[in-house]
């Protein structure tokens, strides 16, 4: 078992990892990856646990850059793992051991994100 710190939002990084798990290992079983970021920041509140925050902006504060970058990370490398790991769990190597396809594919995020979207109603003037 091997464990790699990436760029998960990174196509390369995550092509060259499958591929050098399979190069070393002969066979890939398990997949777990793990990412997640959230640059909105709840008002007044450190503790990510502690039950339900105001964001500290709102849907029409955040930069389209700043939510690209979110989406890149918490959506993108959901999509390459899937990619490059799902194949790779379904060879089948059997001078490895591995005799039929399969394996698990694990996601995760490591950040509790929230949007809230609130619309401001105002009578026309």
């Amino acid at each position: 078992m091997s464990a790699v710190k990436a760029d998960a939002a990174n196509e390369e990084a995550i092509s060259s990892l499958v591929a050098k798990a399979m190069k070393e290992q002969g066979r890939l079983d398990f997949f777990f990856a793990n990412a997640g970021i959230s640059q909105l920041r709840p008002k007044g509140d450190t503790n990510p646990l502690g039950g339900l925050m105001e964001l500290a902006r709102t849907a029409k504060d955040i930069k389209a850059e700043e939510f690209s970058e979110l989406m890149r990370i918490n959506a993108l490398s959901v999509f390459l793992a899937i990619k490059h790991a799902a194949p790779a769990l379904a060879r089948v190597s059997p001078e490895h051991g591995k005799t039929t396809p399969g394996g698990s594919l694990v996601l995760t995020a490591s950040s509790r994100f929230n949007i809230r979207v609130t619309t401001e109603l105002q009578s026309p003037d």
